[in-house]
């Protein structure tokens, strides 16, 4: 395990602390591969009293709201409940703002300082459902709110719908261009969808080119855990825009495993990783392809350099934050090599990425209507992770989806492979800890069963894993 962090001397602020573990304690000295992950972790956050509080970014959120017909009745009463929630858990220094959309745009609450919930009720007082789902008018009206943004501020558009954009522009493809254009300005994008009908792909896609979260509720009565949570993750973010670069020595490819978002930037690919939030980690499961060692001259015992490793992201204030560091191992022969023994971190976190691809194959058959086929496959990928206790429940739980309701087991897949790929971990809490509902594990590092409800786990959960 590799430890590094950024140079104190270069910055005020606190630093990051990068972590290089591979699975195993040497690299095999032929050809062949070895896993590791590259974790960004954030310092813990000052407990309260203790020391000068964490530096929080005002928000200026844009709180856009589906009332077209679909929602009439309690899904509408609770999104309101929860913008009114949202309002209470902001204060002065902060901005919000509401919209509303049918297929008209109606702006309710212009942008202004938050802590008045009084303010927001009174505006929301008597709004009804309506027609038809304009929802990239409200989703842009929203942005166009929040534009001009202060450094230092945190921008987001929280959108949330029940149904499918069927008024104005509807093409994923280009609202996720609008998303992306948006996002480079300074406005991101989270998404909350609700019930059955709306259109994952899109709220998905809205979400990952807008920099922000994706989320969504069975049932009326699951919005407010999902709204609480992203308020939560905007409260305790500290590092934002953090990229990870890559650069293996010779005879070294590294490849990124799972969905990892990439860009090139001066000729070079980075890897984005989610924002992070106070003490949390951020982290990338990459596997080294190694070419054979050239036998002359070359000693097993020295450590060799295989790959090094720079991330940077963004403080409160705008400054950007680097640490970097070197994975060096010594090149062992394969049969040494493959009696030492395996990290158990690096093997539960490659179960996840690896998982995503599965569940990706499960859905397409629940799609094609496959559904014996399905219910095969998700048996035998839940024996695969048995010992991973939040993979083989959702195993199991998506089993019981895909005999009650095969049309939301797509949902659920959709989102289950978005958490299991986009998102923070705890740094030092079990798979245990981080499933049940301690007070000690923010939302936004709670690990659920069900990604569209706090159901409890079935019971006969896999046994706990170690530290995460």
């Amino acid at each position: 395990m590799t430890h590094t962090t950024a140079d104190p001397a270069t910055s005020a602020h606190p630093q990051p602390t990068l972590v290089l573990t591979p699975a195993r304690a040497a690299a095999p000295a032929g050809e062949g591969t070895l896993d590791l992950l590259v974790r960004v972790q954030a310092p813990d956050a000052p407990p309260a009293g203790i020391g000068p509080a964490p530096q929080r970014q005002p928000l200026r959120l844009a709180l856009v709201v589906d009332r077209s017909g679909s929602m009439a009745g309690e899904p509408l009463q609770e999104a309101l409940r929860c913008v009114e929630a949202i309002a209470e858990g902001l204060t002065a220094r902060d901005q919000v703002a509401v919209v509303l959309y049918d297929d008209q745009v109606q702006v309710p609450v212009p942008l202004g300082p938050g802590g008045d919930a009084d303010r927001i009720r009174r505006a929301l007082a008597g709004v009804e459902s309506g027609g038809t789902t304009a929802l990239f008018d409200g989703w842009q009206q929203g942005a166009r709110l929040l534009e001009g943004g202060l450094p230092g501020t945190l921008s987001r558009v929280l959108l949330l719908s029940d149904g499918q954009a069927n008024r104005g522009l509807d093409d994923a493809a280009a609202i996720g261009r609008h998303c992306a254009d948006w996002a480079g300005r300074g406005v991101g994008t989270t998404t909350i969808g609700l019930g059955a009908h709306f259109h994952e792909d899109l709220m998905l896609g809205m979400a990952r080119a807008g920099g922000g979260q994706s989320y969504y509720g069975r049932s009326a009565e699951d919005l407010r855990p999902r709204f609480e949570e992203e308020l939560q993750l905007l409260q305790a973010l500290w590092l934002r825009r953090l990229r990870v670069s890559l650069l293996p020595g010779p005879g070294v490819v590294a490849q990124p495993l799972g969905l990892v978002r990439r860009v090139t930037e001066g000729g070079q690919e980075r890897c984005l990783l989610p924002d992070l939030a106070w003490g949390a980690e951020a982290w990338l499961a990459v596997r080294l392809h190694l070419a054979a060692q050239p036998g002359a001259g070359a000693d097993p015992r020295q450590p060799q350099a295989l790959l090094a490793v720079v991330a940077e992201g963004e403080a409160a204030d705008g400054q950007v934050l680097t640490c970097q560091g070197t994975l060096a191992l010594p090149r062992i022969a394969a049969s040494d090599w493959e009696r030492l023994p395996e990290d158990p971190l690096v093997r539960e976190r490659v179960q996840e990425v690896t998982f995503i691809d599965a569940l990706e194959q499960v859905q397409a058959l629940v799609q094609d209507g496959a559904l014996g086929r399905a219910r095969t496959r998700l048996e035998a990928l839940e024996r695969q992770v048995a010992g991973h206790a939040w993979l083989a429940a959702k195993c199991a739980r998506l089993r019981q989806l895909v005999d009650e309701d095969a049309s939301g087991s797509v949902k659920e897949m959709a989102f289950s492979v978005w958490r299991s790929s986009n998102r923070l971990a705890a740094k030092d809490a079990s798979v245990q800890a981080c499933m049940a509902s301690s007070p000690d594990v923010p939302a936004f590092l709670r690990l659920r069963v069900e990604e569209g409800s706090d159901r409890d786990p079935p019971a006969g959960d896999a046994p706990a894993t170690g530290p995460r």
